[in-house]
C-alpha cells in the first residue's frame, strides 16, 4: 500500500463513508476505488484533485502532509468553495430556465 492510498483510506474512514459512497460521488467504479485505496492501481493527478476536493484537503495532504497549511491551503480551500458555488449557480440557472419555459407554455 502506498502512502497516498493509505491516506485516502484513512480520510474516507474518518468521514465514515463506504467505498460505495465514494465511488458513487466520484462516479468511479467500485473496483477502481478499491484498487486505488489498496495501492494496486496508480492514481492520476486529475484523480488526486478529485479526492482532494471530495475530502476538502490540499493535494499535498494526500501525500501524508496533513499539516499543510498556509497560503497554499487557503488558496485550495477558496478554489473548492468557488467550484461549489459555480455548481450551485449552474443548478439555479438550469432551474430558472426550466421555470421560465413552464411559464411560457
Amino acid at each position: 500500500m502506498t502512502l497516498v492510498s493509505a491516506t485516502l483510506k484513512q480520510l474516507r474512514r474518518q468521514k465514515g463513508w463506504t467505498l460505495q459512497a465514494v465511488a458513487a460521488t466520484l462516479r468511479i467504479s467500485l473496483p477502481a476505488i478499491y484498487k486505488i485505496e489498496s495501492g494496486k492501481s496508480d492514481i492520476s493527478y486529475s484523480r488526486l484533485l478529485q479526492f482532494a476536493e471530495l475530502y476538502q484537503v490540499p493535494v499535498s495532504a494526500l501525500f501524508g502532509n496533513a499539516a499543510a497549511e498556509g497560503p497554499y491551503h487557503t488558496l485550495t480551500q477558496l478554489r473548492l468553495k468557488l467550484r461549489q458555488r459555480e455548481q450551485e449557480l449552474n443548478a439555479l440557472q438550469a432551474k430558472l430556465i426550466e421555470l421560465h419555459e413552464e411559464v411560457r407554455s
